[in-house]
């Protein structure tokens, strides 16, 4: 019980410190400190609420496709999402945010009787219990997800037994990622009824589409060629790859590159300055196909990456070599196609870490083992390898997302039924 009463203490200085602060504040910085307090300038919508509030771990980007998925699946659904940080990630524009008020009884109670949410889901970590308490107590339906118990958290919290309980009693389901977190989640109260192992909610992205007509007619063309794809790629990165794949070809004369310029109106000087160094090319914006010859075929078209992903097993994400912000590497492996990338992965450099984790990916420091790694990457066996290793880890999170929206889809059919 002490833990308790000292977390109720500390967020009653906070909540004191918070209305000081906001006499001074300018009307932005004022706004936000209201939204602490409990206050909102938003109005509630009409009908069912979930209420989702992303916690420290929470993965962004899968919670974004979370959304979009309840979105397709009950369209009258509002959501609202609580957040720690300001402003709210750009992934949340659709959504109404407001930042998670103070852990004390008179901000909690007026941030629920404002929004009334039919359903809480809790993604991550932060649990508030106070806040937790009082709205399982006015009967929203709480789901903690990606909930997680470090080693170190645990030692931190047996002394803390009170509290510990208290931030997880509300949850009627505790969703974990790995078993670890389930036995130390349990251990602190979280009784193992209530308690899944599930995995973790982790971005993923869907297959990009492709005209099936065109992707069989290809397909026939090239004949079970060997082929890899060059994507988005800028002009000071094409002698790489033109280099890696002369080498490449040494052992595969019949190798054909399917190369994509990041811009797609350089295409046809493009073509005019492979051929003047005798690399015998096709031009997609021409309507011409590769023929049994053809070394490169420049791909100077829109909309059609998941047609390119499809017919070559491997993928070089331009950009990576020289810098710049180039295409997810989910995109490719996602259809199956071995994800082959420079040092300067830009904005996706978590995306690559899990591909690294998993062993599913073939980095290169520069153009020399741009050319190795090609030709490396000539033997299916390998391929197929690597290919499998990426998808399992880039659909890791379709267990724990597919479970979250399984509970939030019945916790709001309950609450629908109701009186």
């Amino acid at each position: 019980m002490i833990s308790l009463l000292r977390h109720r203490l500390s967020e009653g200085v906070r909540a004191l410190g918070l209305r000081q602060r906001r006499r001074t504040a300018d009307p932005v910085q004022a706004d936000v400190l209201s939204q602490q307090l409990g206050e909102s300038c938003s109005l509630r919508p009409e009908g069912p609420l979930l209420w989702v509030h992303l916690g420290p771990g929470a993965d962004v980007a899968a919670v974004a496709l979370l959304l979009t998925r309840l979105d397709e699946a009950r369209g009258d659904l509002a959501v609202l999402v609580t957040l720690d940080a300001y402003p709210a990630p750009a992934e949340f524009a659709a959504a109404l945010t407001q930042q998670l008020p103070a852990d004390v009884t008179e901000a909690v109670e007026g941030f629920l009787s404002h929004w009334r949410p039919d359903v809480c889901l809790w993604i991550g970590e932060g649990w508030a219990p106070v806040l937790l308490t009082e709205a399982s107590g006015r009967g929203v339906e709480c789901i903690a997800a990606d909930a997680r118990m470090s080693e170190a958290h645990m030692r931190g919290r047996r002394w803390k037994a009170a509290l510990a309980r208290a931030e997880l009693a509300p949850f009627r389901h505790i969703l974990t990622g790995t078993r670890d977190d389930a036995a130390r989640l349990t251990a602190l109260g979280g009784d193992g009824a209530r308690v899944e192992t599930v995995g973790w909610l982790e971005s993923s992205v869907a297959a990009l589409p492709c005209n099936e007509a065109e992707w069989t007619g290809l397909s026939e063309t090239l004949d079970a060629r060997p082929v890899w794809l060059a994507a988005d790629v800028p002009m000071a990165e094409i002698p790489a790859v033109i280099a890696a794949h002369r080498f490449a070809s040494r052992l595969s004369h019949r190798l054909l590159l399917i190369l994509v310029p990041a811009d797609v109106a350089t295409g046809p000087a493009l073509r005019a300055q492979l051929e003047s160094q005798g690399l015998r090319t096709m031009l997609r914006s021409a309507d011409e196909e590769p023929e049994p010859d053809t070394q490169v075929y420049v791909a100077d078209s829109v909309g059609e990456m998941g047609l390119w992903y499809r017919l070559a097993p491997v993928t070089y994400l331009g950009h990576t070599l020289d810098g710049g912000n180039g295409r997810s590497p989910m995109e490719p492996a996602a259809l199956g196609s071995v994800v082959v990338h420079g040092p300067d992965t830009g904005a996706h450099g978590a995306v690559v870490e899990r591909l690294h984790r998993a062993g599913g990916h073939m980095p290169v420091a520069d153009a020399t083992e741009l050319g190795r790694a090609i030709e490396r990457l000539l033997a299916p066996d390998k391929v197929a390898d690597l290919a499998h290793r990426a998808w399992a880890e880039l659909t890791s999170g379709a267990e724990a997302a597919d479970r979250a929206l399984e509970l939030v889809g019945a916790a709001l059919d309950r609450a629908d039924a109701l009186p």
